[in-house]
């Protein structure tokens, strides 16, 4: 751990570095950095990477939290998570949010709080599910005015599989509105489209339409285990003893 002040006074900061083993295979890097200034901003940021063996195949695992503060309303923060093995499996997901004092006039069609989330499984066959959520606040006129639009697939290893989704918005005054929509893939060439929305907006129709999807991660577990380096030359506690 390291600790530290500025020579002004006005920063103040600490960081935190680690690694662990076991004799199993068990390996870990991490660390934890934080710090404060003289007007107010506070920030904090983890990460953490791993390694073991289960059921015979090997895992590794990859996190990270990144937060943030003005100390005058406005805060953010950012999360993400990767979990891979090397039977081809994988699921990633990420979550970002901020948030500003509601007092803050804005123009037209910005947030005072928005949101976005993504994700992704891999099965290592060729299956995969996808997803994503993004929503907004915006402070007016003693109301909220909110809106989202999320969207998701699911597909399995011969390509059959559905698309979905929805955009929605809600006034100060609890109006209400939104629109959802779906695609049907069965591989025969033919894609099932159907919706609606809360305004009378409706349909049904099937269209000659290839499909595509992302049957496997772009960054995958050899892509994993050939960049974390430092992660796999971590020793075993009886190779520290015997050094």
């Amino acid at each position: 751990m390291t600790r530290g002040v500025s020579a002004d006074k006005a920063v103040e900061w600490q960081e935190k570095f680690w690694e662990a083993s076991d004799e199993v295979g068990y390996k870990e890097l991490g660390s934890e950095k934080s710090g404060r200034d003289a007007s107010g901003n506070v920030w904090h940021e983890f990460w953490r990477e791993s390694m073991h063996e289960e059921n015979g195949l090997m895992h590794m695992e990859k996190t990270a939290d990144k937060w943030g503060s003005n100390g005058q309303g406005n805060e953010w923060q950012e999360k993400w998570w990767e979990r891979y093995n090397a039977s081809g499996q994988a699921e990633k997901w990420a979550h970002k949010w901020c948030s500003i004092d509601p007092n803050t006039p804005l123009e037209a069609g910005h947030a005072h709080v928005w949101h976005e989330r993504w994700g992704e499984t891999y099965d290592g066959y060729g299956g995969s599910t996808k997803y994503t959520d993004k929503w907004a606040e915006r402070s007016q006129d003693g109301g909220w005015e909110k809106w989202g639009d999320k969207w998701d697939e699911n597909f399995d290893l011969n390509g059959h599989g559905i698309k979905q989704g929805e955009t929605w918005w809600e006034g100060k005054h609890g109006e209400r509105w939104n629109r959802t929509w779906g695609e049907q893939r069965n591989g025969s060439g033919w894609v099932h489209k159907y919706g609606k929305s809360s305004s009378g907006e409706h349909w049904d129709t099937h269209e000659g339409q290839d499909t595509w999807y992302e049957r496997f991660p772009h960054f995958g577990f050899f892509h994993c285990y050939e960049n974390s380096v430092q992660l796999r030359e971590v020793p075993k506690p009886s190779e520290i003893q015997d050094s």
